[in-house]
């Protein structure tokens, strides 16, 4: 084995040493606040990327903070939220967090505060223009309300904010 605590001089070549290098960074803020009842995705914000190079990958990473709410016919409050791609002209899902509140009150009044994380890892193919999309829906009970804070005010940043790290090899 090699003890890797010391120095050594090489010549030639190393292979099999490193890993990607970070080529570009995005980030988009979403600066509205919006519920939604339907059961169909609908858009919050998107973040328009151009990667650098085909073989590059993106790294996806995404804050969320949003309520859940109960409903006059369940006591059950159910969101989900979806990261998708428009790489190749049509929506393709790169990643999906769903979220369930067990025994809500049975009134819009009664609702629960999170705050979270969801990321992805994949290689679009491409070197031309797309949008990453961050949309939501409710999933059979409540409604599910997403904030995006502070539009413009430094000290009080979104808290809805996507950014996309791309990672070359």
């Amino acid at each position: 084995g090699i003890d890797l605590s010391q120095t050594f001089a090489f010549t030639g070549s190393v292979t099999g040493a490193g890993g990607g290098k970070v080529k570009k960074v995005t980030s988009a803020n979403f600066t509205g606040d919006s519920h939604t009842t339907s059961s169909s995705y609908s858009t919050l914000f998107t973040l328009s990327v151009t990667p650098t190079a085909t073989t590059s990958n993106l790294l996806l990473i995404m804050s969320t903070n949003y309520q859940l709410y109960g409903n006059n016919t369940g006591r059950y409050a159910n969101g989900s939220i979806l990261l998708s791609s428009e790489h190749t002209g049509s929506a393709v899902t790169v990643a999906t967090q769903g979220y369930t509140n067990d025994n809500m009150g049975n009134s819009d009044t009664f609702y629960t505060e999170n705050s979270g994380s969801l990321s992805a890892y994949y290689n679009p193919n491409t070197t031309s223009a797309f949008d990453i999309n961050v949309r939501f829906k409710q999933r059979g009970n409540g409604r599910i309300r997403c904030f995006g804070n502070g539009a413009g005010d430094p000290f009080n940043p979104s808290a809805f904010r996507l950014t996309a790290i791309e990672i070359g090899v």
